[in-house]
């Protein structure tokens, strides 16, 4: 096999020279080894004859190349192409073409051929990654392996173009094979063959939407991968140049494909760590493209009035079979039916990991467990799954489930609380009924709220996500404007508001962002014990910020406000303030500069996600933010890694 391998890559580089072989040379090649019985598909000797040539042509790309007459080609021959020290990439360009050629010589079933190499590159992949710990594994030949033969699958030709779609699906269960979480040591190879324009898009473009769920695979192992990386807020720079590359793919999707990032937006936040924000906005900001988003900072608007409010958004999610899994649906229906404080320890119980599992995650909560409960009790609102709901011992009215969630509200300890609020926040999005639903649960619950630590918590979750760089969802932003303008949730009056001076200038800032001088007029009139050198300070500060490009301190978390390049906030404008009421000020002016605007920034690296590439064109298909209609800037994926 070695021998024939040779003598293909002998042609392939005839033709890649101008020295065109007949088509009849290819044939008889071809068949010659049909005849020797090394392309049988039934008892497997194309694998071996596909093991075989793999490892032979990773093998030459540390020799010398040679010309079609086998002798070894110099360094000054420009033909070549090749210096010392570089890789001979001849031999693996030969082993692409030749699986394509395969496919077109076996015409009755060129797919399984596809299939069969693809299967045999993954074995010899994950072989010698996990050998010896992968220490002396090379991913270059096999990155460059895969591309080119993705590359000469994609190239149109008529003939075979009813055969494009099921190829990228054995491309697409080959990389589900090779996701992070099985070769780790793949990972920025394998972020780039699934992010590029010969994968991404022909999948998610494809009739019927039949490649949805298989990049929607991809995206969740990706999004596995980096959930425990991003989970302590510690980037190394490894894991800064993943995450960059990861946040470009998704501002990609949110430009090109934003219906995928709707559909599947659960799915998603379900992956992503909660302290993961601008990620999840991201995800959250999409919006159908035949929709046009109303100013969210009109005076009079309300969500109720929209005639979106009534419409029922698509949902693929699992929600139902991850509550009969966990064995939820049971004690779950016995506190719809009765939302009272006896029932509600049987599901905390079950939303509660086990011990050993919640030290090694980091969290006491399943989120995905949470996250399904939330969108059942708003399927029982909005009546998504008629047939669904049978199972349960008797109709549950739509009411109950806002008082199941105010039980559990109450029942819940800090970090049940927020993990509960945070899969909420997760569904207040572009305008249908489900962010209609859950924007007024979310208000009635604040205003019904019996302690102020279950406010300033409800406030935190809408305030972390809006203090970080463009995008903003929509429903996050409607959400939060009428929590503080409307006088009967009476924000202002919250005690946390006003616990000390920084504090109270942040919130100032923000309204006056988000409201511009009505908000800051309602907290005049509608705060208590507030003195007059107080809101003396508060508009100063506020003035000061919105003056001064904002800056400060850059967080290694996912999600914590990058400052801007240049400028100074208000509080280095003093060298004698303390070092925390320089920090609280340095948020504060950091607030402004995420709400008012800015491109969106790589989070934690202080740089901007721009790039080359064809992605996301500067304030194109985004939610609107404050000081601005349009979305973010941004840029698609990178080149090669």
């Amino acid at each position: 096999i070695c021998a024939v391998f040779d003598e293909w890559n002998r042609v392939f580089l005839a033709s890649q020279m101008g020295q065109d072989r007949p088509p009849s040379v290819i044939n008889n090649f071809f068949g010659v080894l049909a005849q020797k019985g090394l392309l049988r598909l039934e008892d497997h000797s194309i694998d071996r004859f596909f093991r075989a040539c793999t490892a032979r042509a990773f093998q030459k790309t540390g020799e010398n190349p040679t010309g079609p007459d086998g002798k070894p080609m110099s360094e000054a021959d420009p033909a070549s192409g090749w210096k010392p020290g570089q890789p001979n990439w001849q031999p693996v360009d030969a082993m692409a073409r030749m699986v394509y050629v395969l496919m077109r010589y076996i015409d009755q079933q060129p797919v399984q051929v596809l299939s069969r190499a693809l299967m045999c590159i993954v074995r010899c992949l994950y072989k010698d990654a996990t050998e010896d710990g992968g220490a002396k594994f090379q991913p270059r030949p096999y990155f460059r392996l895969l591309w080119c033969i993705l590359q000469e699958i994609t190239v149109p030709d008529r003939h075979f173009e009813v055969y494009v779609f099921a190829s990228l699906q054995c491309f697409a269960n080959a990389f589900f094979l090779l996701n992070p979480n099985r070769v780790p040591a793949f990972v920025y190879q394998w972020l780039e063959l699934i992010s590029h324009r010969w994968l991404a898009p022909r999948l998610l473009q494809a009739k019927h939407n039949r490649g949805w769920a298989l990049y929607q695979r991809l995206l969740v192992n990706l999004f596995a991968f980096l959930e425990p990386l991003l989970r302590n807020g510690q980037l190394q720079e490894p894991v800064r140049t993943l995450y960059s590359g990861t946040l470009r793919l998704m501002l990609m999707l949110l430009h090109d494909f934003p219906e995928f990032l709707c559909d599947y937006h659960a799915s998603f936040c379900d992956a992503l760590p909660l302290n993961c924000v601008q990620v999840r906005n991201v995800v959250l900001s999409a919006f159908p493209r035949a929709m046009k988003l109303p100013d969210p900072f009109l005076p009079n608007l309300k969500l109720e009035t929209l005639p979106e409010s009534k419409m029922i958004p698509r949902l693929l999610h699992p929600y139902w079979h991850v509550l009969l899994h966990s064995r939820l649906l049971q004690p779950l229906d016995r506190l719809l039916r009765e939302p009272v404080h006896e029932n509600v320890g049987s599901v905390i119980a079950r939303l509660s990991l086990p011990k050993a599992e919640a030290l090694q995650r980091g969290t006491k909560y399943a989120a995905p467990l949470v996250s399904a409960l939330v969108l059942f009790c708003g399927a029982i609102h909005s009546g998504r799954d008629r047939e669904k709901e049978k199972t349960l011992k008797q109709k549950v009215p739509s009411q109950n489930a806002i008082g199941l969630f105010s039980v559990l509200l109450e029942a819940l300890d800090m970090e049940g609380k927020y993990t509960l609020l945070s899969a909420v926040a997760n569904n207040l999005r572009f305008p249908n009924a489900n962010t209609h639903y859950y924007s007024t649960l979310f208000l009635r619950a604040f205003e019904n709220a019996r302690d102020e630590t279950t406010k300033e918590q409800m406030t935190r979750v809408l305030l972390e996500r809006l203090i970080v760089h463009r995008p903003h969802p929509w429903g996050l932003l409607i959400t939060f404007i009428e929590l503080i303008r409307d006088g009967r949730y009476k924000f202002w009056e919250s005690a946390f508001v006003t616990i000390a001076p920084e504090i109270e200038k942040l919130f100032g800032s923000v309204a006056s962002t988000c409201l511009d001088n009505s908000a800051t007029q309602a907290r005049g009139s509608g705060s208590s014990g507030s003195s007059a050198e107080t809101r003396e300070q508060q508009r100063a500060a506020s003035s000061s910020t919105s003056q001064q490009p904002a800056s400060g301190s850059s967080s290694n978390a996912p999600g914590a406000p990058t400052s801007a390049s240049g400028g100074q906030t208000s509080a280095q404008s003093s060298q004698q303030q303390s070092a925390s009421t320089a920090q609280a000020q340095a948020g504060q002016g950091q607030a402004t500069q995420g709400l008012s605007g800015g491109a969106v920034e790589v989070e934690g690296s202080g740089q901007p996600a721009a790039g080359g590439g064809g992605g996301v064109e500067g304030g194109a298909r985004s939610s609107p933010s404050p000081g601005s209609a349009n979305g973010s800037s941004g840029a698609g994926v990178a080149g090669s890694s």
